[in-house]
């Protein structure tokens, strides 16, 4: 014990320290300020940030900073109403990349997921939305690429893929639609750059 404002425990000559080998519970500092560890920080268990404030965790590295697993899986999980941001503040963009032994097939390289806390139905779906920055502190819900359920009856499930955008101001809506079948609407005029529209031999042509 000391009422010094600094103190040095174990400052030199000690390369191992081991403290409270059967403590379950241990506090370190005070309910604010800074705890710095300069090496490695191998944790067996879980760590939890309580209260209602997170805070940040600040990697200060000039490059190559990583979160590594060395085997599962890493979950980002936001409870509640939370949500999980990913945030780059340069003019590289944000990358994911997957390793594979793959040489001649598609990989997956993202996959989202929605599920539903009740029962799906009918136009359920997933969205990727696409925010823009429309002016000075205003960012518009600009567009969306959505996956819709059309039919969820077992071992039949059919969806559809929609495309769409904002148009003057309004909330963005579906503009381009292609279902299972292999049907495209368009919600509006197409153009051709190339020279030829080809047509499958029987197809019908509706105006």
């Amino acid at each position: 014990t000391t009422i010094a404002a600094t103190a040095s425990l174990f400052d030199t000559n000690t390369t191992t320290l081991n403290i409270g080998g059967d403590a379950t519970t241990v506090d370190i500092g005070a309910a604010t300020g800074t705890t710095t560890i300069n090496n490695a920080l191998n944790v067996g268990g879980n760590v939890t940030a309580p209260g209602a404030d997170f805070g940040n965790i600040t990697i200060a590295v000039a490059d190559d900073n990583t979160i590594t697993t060395t085997s599962g899986n890493l979950n980002l999980t936001a409870v509640a109403a939370g949500h999980v941001d990913i945030v780059s503040e340069t003019t590289s963009p944000t990358l994911i990349t997957r390793n594979t032994v793959n040489t001649n097939t598609g990989t997956r390289s993202l996959a989202l997921a929605v599920q539903s806390a009740g029962t799906p139905a009918v136009g359920f779906g997933n969205s990727l939305e696409f925010q823009v920055e429309a002016q000075p502190g205003n960012t518009e819900a600009a567009g969306f690429v959505s996956v819709i359920s059309t039919d969820l009856t077992s071992g039949s499930e059919d969806f559809s893929i929609n495309f769409g955008l904002m148009q003057n101001g309004a909330a963005a809506s579906t503009k381009m639609s292609l279902n299972s079948a292999g049907n495209l609407t368009i919600d509006g005029d197409l153009t051709v750059g190339g020279t030829s529209v080809n047509i499958a031999q029987g197809a019908n042509i509706l105006y």
